[in-house]
């Protein structure tokens, strides 16, 4: 068994295990994700209304850059800096890399969505707590895909703004928080696997 240094506090020996047990949770792990049972997660109404938000996130995307393509310069910013200035510019077809994108993350996180028991989990799987730990981790995908949804519309939608010469610059508070909304989304869901256990 790995025993840390006396000088290190006892937890980080957990945080920070050596090249040997890696390679012996790797193994055990490989084992065990093979043998997790695939159980079907039911939709909830939640799961429903969020889908249904990240589909129009998706569809606005599209939408928006339909909308206002004829009034698109030939030139059109596709880079800000952390100030929200734009500081590269490039043709106006580059927009569309957005929504592409955002499409391309909600369909790869709906297919994942549907096969939980192949996640890397922070608890062990068994039968008693598979069921629970799969739910949690198919709403944190489904949260995931809305705001990511969300967040590639906003930034496409402040880029029109800023070249069609509404706005100087983007609001990169708004960009900060919905990057914020996401990595704490992920923190809760893992926090909840730990606690239901």
């Amino acid at each position: 068994m790995f025993a840390p240094p006396r000088a290190v506090p006892h937890w980080i020996g957990r945080l920070v295990p050596t090249a040997a047990m890696v390679r012996m949770q790797t193994k055990e792990e490989a084992g065990a994700r093979s043998a997790r049972p695939a159980m079907a997660v039911q939709w909830t109404t939640g799961r429903y209304v969020l889908e249904a938000v990240a589909v129009a996130a998706v569809l606005s995307g599209f939408a928006i850059l339909v909308l206002a393509w004829s009034k698109l310069p030939e030139r059109v910013p596709v880079h800000f800096s952390f100030g929200g200035q734009p500081d590269r510019w490039g043709g106006r077809i580059v927009l569309l890399v957005l929504p592409c994108i955002g499409m391309l993350i909600y369909l790869g996180l709906s297919l994942l969505a549907r096969h939980p028991h192949t996640f890397n989990y922070p608890v062990r799987i068994t039968e008693e707590n598979a069921l629970r730990q799969y739910r949690i981790s198919v709403t944190m995908i489904v949260w995931l895909k809305t705001e990511v949804a969300i967040l590639i519309s906003g930034l496409l939608g402040m880029s029109i703004a800023v070249a069609v010469g509404h706005w100087e610059r983007i609001n990169p508070y708004a960009t900060l928080g919905a990057i914020a909304a996401i990595l704490l989304t992920v923190i809760f869901h893992i926090v909840w696997m730990f606690h239901v256990r």
